[in-house]
């Protein structure tokens, strides 16, 4: 999907709302994007709006160039009492052609904890050790590993 506006006070947005089963939890949001040029006060991403009960809004992008793909991951809270969100992909007061591909959302009750340590040959083991509670944070990570989608552990 590409979205672009042409001014540093242009604003586009396509939109979609979602209604999610009753109790709320976390999400998580995982897409590839590419800008090769961002000017202005604003940024390019995913918005996440609960529209009711508790409410709340979620954003996941970026105001600089990434120059290639890069994968942006990033978890949200939905509220107990909640159970309608809309999805904005946009350009929000930023002149910029924005790229997403292979956009993700799922609900994620549990993520998984990982084990390293050294082996006796001085190599690291990874193992899964038990699912623990996700985190509400609003951060995203971002790693340049092009269009196609990481693989993720998810319980």
């Amino acid at each position: 999907m590409s979205i672009t506006t042409g001014t540093t006070t242009s604003r586009l947005a396509l939109t979609q709302d979602i209604t999610l089963p009753a109790g709320g939890g976390t999400s998580v949001v995982d897409f590839a994007s590419k800008i090769d040029a961002i000017s202005g006060g604003g940024k390019a991403g995913f918005r996440f709006d609960v529209l009711d009960g508790s409410k709340g809004t979620f954003f996941f992008g970026t105001n600089v160039p990434t120059n290639s793909w890069e994968r942006t991951r990033g978890a949200f809270v939905v509220p107990a009492d909640s159970t309608k969100i809309r999805v904005h992909v946009f350009n929000d007061q930023v002149k910029a052609t924005a790229l997403y591909d292979d956009v993700i959302v799922h609900a994620s009750s549990a993520a998984m904890e990982l084990m390293t340590s050294k082996t006796a040959s001085g190599d690291i083991a990874l193992s899964w050790l038990k699912p623990a509670a996700c985190s509400s944070s609003r951060s995203s990570t971002r790693t340049s590993s092009g269009p196609t989608r990481r693989a993720t552990g998810s319980p």
